[in-house]
């Protein structure tokens, strides 16, 4: 990773000024890959200044959950699973997913019943022949649920249960 992050330190040193508004995609996979490797190779500081710069540059829901799951798990290490489970929390809401940062039981047995609802009388053989999510910004949004479960497991086992639960009805659907 450390040979990874100098080529991209060299190659955004290239790019000419203006060139996020010009080449979008490039240079936000350039910075995207640059946080990721300082994350990796233990610069926890320049990686969360860098994530938290991105977080507000991006422009839609699958760069936005790509950040969000990088944050998070740059958090997670960092032992602040609050700070993990609020920038999850904050990005499904952006998302269309309403999640709260201490759910209810009430909330937990509702999402428990909307998944059997789902699921109606199908055997676990039957749901191995649905097709698979086709929609990137679902797909992106189940990452960041996923990313969110184990900070969630530290802080709250209603909100784990819930995130668990949602993962379940957001693919069933």
């Amino acid at each position: 990773y450390g040979s990874a992050l100098n080529y991209l330190v060299m190659g955004e040193a290239l790019l000419p000024p203006g060139f996020w508004e010009r080449r979008y995609a490039l240079v936000f996979s350039i910075e995207v890959s640059r946080a990721e490797c300082e994350f990796l190779t233990g610069d926890l500081a320049a990686a969360e200044e860098r994530l938290a710069t991105l977080s507000l540059r991006a422009a839609n829901l699958v760069d936005k959950a790509a950040v969000a799951c990088l944050r998070t798990a740059l958090y997670t290490t960092l032992a602040r699973a609050d700070r993990a489970v609020e920038i999850c929390v904050e990005y499904l809401r952006e998302a269309g997913v309403a999640c709260s940062l201490r759910p209810t039981d009430e909330e937990v047995s509702a999402e428990y019943e909307r998944l059997l609802g789902q699921l109606g009388g199908r055997s676990i053989e039957a749901l191995f022949d649905l097709p698979l999510m086709p929609d990137p910004d679902w797909r992106a949004t189940l990452e960041v649920l996923t990313e969110l479960s184990a900070p969630a497991y530290f802080l709250d086992a209603n909100l784990w249960c819930l995130v668990l639960l949602r993962m379940a009805n957001l693919s069933a659907e």
